[in-house]
């Protein structure tokens, strides 16, 4: 049990140093990474939550990888409706 904590430790740790590493070449402010990795966290930390075996702990596993997965899906629903509010605000003065 304790070399699954260490496995899915090293694995969170590496995925989160190569996004960042990557965010870092386009120059983006710090408040992106935790946008960016706080679904990372929240998975693996109910990935472990599943697999401690515990009924308690397995439901709030689920709850916390199902939310990881609707905050990945918020963030893309809100980027892409504040983009096309954004390019209509701009058709529309560039039209008067």
């Amino acid at each position: 049990m304790l070399y699954q904590y260490l496995a899915e430790l090293v694995t969170l740790l590496i995925a989160s140093i190569l996004l960042v590493s990557f965010l870092r070449r386009f120059s983006t402010i710090k408040q992106l990474y935790c946008l960016v990795l706080l679904p990372l966290m929240l998975f693996f930390m109910g990935f472990s939550m599943r697999l401690s075996g515990e009924r308690d702990f397995i439901d709030l596993g689920y709850f916390f990888t199902d939310f990881s997965f609707l905050y990945v899906y918020l963030i893309f629903a809100l980027s892409f409706l504040l983009g096309q509010v954004k390019y209509w605000k701009l058709k529309d003065g560039k039209s008067q």
